[in-house]
């Protein structure tokens, strides 16, 4: 299995979801809990109905009521919560809190016999399906949930009757568009990676041609040349064993960087591979934006983008400070070294890094001059522009 081969299959193990090594942010969970808590209002219903019974059907609805209220927002707060790629929400977890709030719903349907009380309960239960559960059923469960609202609510013809079953009705449409969304997204996002992975895969093709086709043959033609040398002139023949010697140490360096290159990380790994190299050449970096700004079909570009800027920077420039900016559809890393020579080609990195660029749609922009070097990769139009 080749290099390329895999990261391409790491890459789909992690989309399967592994939580081994993550958990969401207390933050993240903090905020879906809040936007997930706006909908306890209609728990007014049980909450007010409970209070009107006798003792121990009072504590026992009060206790309910409270009890569903924790079950749904624990779960919500884990299923809305932000994961990153590759880790997908703990749905074993999210399942038994949705059987726990299903169960406590049964128990509050059984004390309060009333189609409205019954319905704002199948409401949660319609959004718990719908943002906790595995797709399909999630889909399939929603559906029912949202369906016994009507079956409950609609025929006491009252305005309240149809106002629950409406509410029930959008947040199964949008939970449900959410959910096509996502895979579109995510399908989007895989075959960018697997065009990317392709185009790499030419250029490495093209490289190791271009390094290897003009090395070995000049490399061949030196050393016919040397042997017939060696007993008419020595001197000269040790010059082109030389040379000889040179031009292989050269191919080996130019196989190794085009080699290198094939590792395969998106813009978040290169970020925190341009601190390290930063930090370790003594160089200030400022980051404005996240990768999470760039457009997820642009990521792995813009990584390819910054690796490629930082190593010459730290190489070439003799700078002190670099900045790097993210936007959706650009990346612009700027220094404050020595400039260049645009006209001039500078090894086959940036020439590479340019036909990588032009091929996504985009162009490479590289300024430079006594202040510093700018280099911007842009796909299409950027916000700014």
């Amino acid at each position: 299995m080749s290099i390329m081969d895999e990261s391409l299959h790491a890459e789909a193990s992690a989309e399967k979801g592994d939580n081994s090594q993550w958990r969401p942010r207390f933050q993240d969970r903090l905020v879906s809990m809040m936007i997930s808590g706006m909908w306890l209002i209609f728990l007014y219903y049980p909450f007010v109905a409970s209070l009107k019974l006798d003792s121990p059907l009072r504590e026992l609805g009060l206790a309910n009521t409270i009890a569903f209220a924790v079950a749904y927002l624990y779960g919500m707060a884990h299923a809305t919560a932000v994961y990153p790629k590759g880790h997908a929400p703990p749905y074993r977890r999210n399942l038994v809190t949705f059987l726990v709030a299903l169960a406590l719903v049964g128990t509050l349907v059984i004390i309060f016999p009333f189609a409205v009380t019954a319905g704002s309960l199948l409401i949660y239960i319609t959004a718990l399906a719908i943002y906790t559960l595995p797709a399909r059923l999630g889909i399939a469960l929603g559906l029912l949930g949202a369906g016994s609202v009507g079956l409950l609510a609609l025929p006491s013809g009252d305005f309240l009757g149809f106002m629950l079953f409406g509410i029930a009705l959008a947040v199964y449409i949008a939970g449900v568009l959410e959910i096509q969304l996502d895979r579109r997204k995510e399908q989007e996002a895989r075959n960018a990676r697997s065009a990317a992975i392709l185009d790499e895969r030419e250029r490495v093709a093209r490289d190791v041609h271009d390094v290897l086709g003009h090395s070995l043959t000049v490399i061949a033609m030196k050393s016919e040349l040397a042997g017939k040398l060696v007993e008419r002139n020595p001197t000269r023949a040790q010059e082109e064993i030389a040379e000889i010697t040179r031009l292989s140490r050269e191919a080996i360096s130019e196989v190794r960087a085009t080699v290198a290159s094939l590792r395969f990380s998106d813009l978040a790994d290169e970020l925190a591979a341009a601190r390290v190299a930063s930090k370790g050449a003594g160089l200030t970096l400022k980051v404005s934006g996240t990768a999470d700004d760039a457009d997820p079909g642009h990521r792995i570009l813009f990584g390819w983008v910054l690796r490629e800027a930082v190593t010459n920077i730290v190489r070439h420039a003799r700078a002190t400070r670099v900045w790097v900016e993210i936007e959706s559809a650009a990346i612009t890393v700027r220094d404050n070294g020595r400039g260049f020579a645009v006209t001039q080609t500078r090894g086959n990195g940036l020439r590479g890094l340019r036909e990588r660029v032009e091929k996504a749609g985009g162009e490479l922009i590289i300024t430079s001059g006594d202040s510093g070097t700018t280099l911007r990769a842009q796909i299409g139009k950027s916000k700014s522009d």
